[in-house]
């Protein structure tokens, strides 16, 4: 069976995303740091030849990597509450995501993968633009050096960015400080306009920032009556503990 391999470097210290035709597994390696262990939930105590066909190149990938000695670990997750709903004959459209995965944590002393398997999925995750062909695993005889000053390689000419009318994308030093006092006017606006004031929070730069100044007004002003409710959806168990820690 032809396999296409993707690479891209935009999560961990490296991630290979593999296709086994609509099934993606991607592979995230850890080469120096090992993960802060409050990133990761509860072990599950499901095991992976529970959820995995007994037969097939993810089974024998986590076969093989069981005999290097990797500590193959499960932890509570949606994908888990849709499979086992599903197996039981239950269906709930709660449950259905295109976020859920399967992730599966392999541990050693000194070394760490995440791997993310995603089932009948229409593209690639992770914005995967460039597919290569399956690299040859077989032994190399010849050996040779590379030198890594021998050429200079001449250096992308970078795209100026889109201007949209009325912004700069650029990066400032700071936030210019009519932008902050005209932010400040809006909050306080608000407040005072509304008996209940929410707030939706992702966890991202834009909501981080309008939290942060809805709560600074409410210690500024003890006289304010308006109730400053925070909205963040926890999808199923998908996100960090760290981050629902961070919430509450």
């Amino acid at each position: 069976m032809r396999t296409n391999i993707f690479f891209t470097g935009i999560v961990r210290d490296w991630t290979a995303v593999f296709q086994f035709e609509s099934t993606y597994l991607a592979l995230h390696h850890f080469v120096t740091d090992l993960p802060d262990r409050r990133m990761i939930d509860n072990n599950s105590g499901l095991k992976w030849d529970q959820l995995i066909e007994p037969e097939g190149v993810c089974a024998e990938l986590f076969g093989y990597l069981k005999e290097q000695g990797f500590l193959i670990e499960i932890p509570i997750q949606a994908f888990l509450d849709a499979y086992l709903s599903e197996m039981a004959g239950i269906e709930n459209w709660h449950l259905s995501s295109p976020k859920h995965k399967l992730m599966i944590w392999c541990h050693k002393e000194d070394m760490s993968f995440l791997i993310e398997m995603f089932f009948s999925q229409p593209f690639a995750p992770y914005g995967i633009k460039e597919s290569r062909e399956w690299p040859n695993l077989e032994d190399v005889l010849e050996t040779f050096q590379l030198t890594l000053w021998e050429e200079v390689v001449p250096e992308k000419k970078r795209k100026k960015p889109a201007v949209v009318a009325g912004e700069d994308l650029v990066v400032g030093e700071k936030v210019p400080e009519e932008i902050e006092q005209f932010t400040d006017k809006a909050i306080e606006r608000i407040f005072k306009e509304n008996t209940i004031v929410c707030a939706n929070f992702s966890g991202g730069k834009d909501s981080s920032v309008i939290i942060q100044k809805c709560i600074r007004y409410k210690m500024e002003h003890p006289e304010s009556s308006a109730r400053l409710i925070i909205l963040s959806a926890d999808t199923g168990g998908a996100d960090l503990p760290l981050m629902r820690q961070h919430i509450r």
